[in-house]
């Protein structure tokens, strides 16, 4: 039997959603599969009566939902941001290479708080959203016409994992969100220390978090990994481990 709240740690998140129809019918498909709740990102409408109406049974999630002004405020309390797009790209578009749903999974498996981010009805996320996010998925349709209303990809994607993750084996326990910025960090302080090309680091950047996300490493790991890179910056900028050591204990 499925667990009735398999997707309790999972948010569904819609950036400034105009149909109201939408944001009501968005609401019902989240209640139906028990997500732990509704972000809404710079709505001009905010909460309407008609989206309340349209809502059904999703009704109290929709009085609940959350507004943000914007998407870094709606996904700087999760571990997780995980962008929704029907817009792919290939290897080379890093910011439009997109997963299968099943690459959640492991992340809801965790415990840990995801969020689902869906874009808007008639252009979807742009790539400054897809950016703040870790990675993202697309749900495969008909090539002549593989873009989904909104209300029914939250549907959609919300019935799989709702399905799936009853199923998973899988019961990793990825690494922080702040653990992971930490590498990343290190990461870029790297390519700056080492002399990598300027014009590379972004593209760069983005190409290690998505890997750093895919290779799912768990806290222990990760750590041991900030702490090498965090040696080779210091050893690139001249500063010796005996002296960051002292400056630790003149500190304390």
């Amino acid at each position: 039997m499925i667990d009735m709240d398999s997707l309790s740690n999972v948010y569904v998140i819609l950036v400034q959603p105009t149909g109201e129809f939408n944001v009501g019918l968005a609401a019902r498909a989240s209640a139906n599969f028990g997500v732990a709740g509704l972000r809404i990102v710079n709505a001009p409408l905010g909460v309407s009566s008609s989206s309340l109406r349209y809502s059904s049974g999703g009704r109290e999630l929709l009085q609940n939902a959350a507004l943000y002004r914007t998407l870094d405020e709606a996904i700087q309390d999760l571990d997780y941001a995980i962008a929704t797009t029907a817009r792919t790209g290939g290897k080379r578009n890093v910011l439009r290479e997109t997963y299968r749903p099943s690459s959640i999974l492991p992340y809801i498996n965790s415990g840990k708080k995801v969020g689902l981010v869906f874009g808007r009805e008639d252009r979807g996320l742009t790539n400054e959203e897809l950016v703040k996010c870790d990675f993202a998925v697309t749900i495969e349709a008909y090539e002549g016409y593989p873009v989904l209303n909104l209300s029914h990809a939250v549907a959609v994607l919300l019935h799989y994992l709702f399905i799936s993750v009853s199923q998973s084996a899988s019961r990793r326990h990825p690494a922080l969100a702040p653990l992971r910025a930490a590498f990343l960090d290190q990461f870029s302080q790297l390519m700056r220390n080492s002399g990598y090309p300027e014009r590379k680091w972004d593209e760069t950047w983005l190409t290690m978090r998505r890997v750093l996300v895919r290779a799912d490493p768990d806290e222990w790991e990760l750590a041991l990994l900030t702490g090498a890179l965090r040696a080779a910056n210091r050893a690139l900028s001249g500063e010796t481990k005996e002296a960051v050591e002292d400056r630790q204990l003149e500190k304390g």
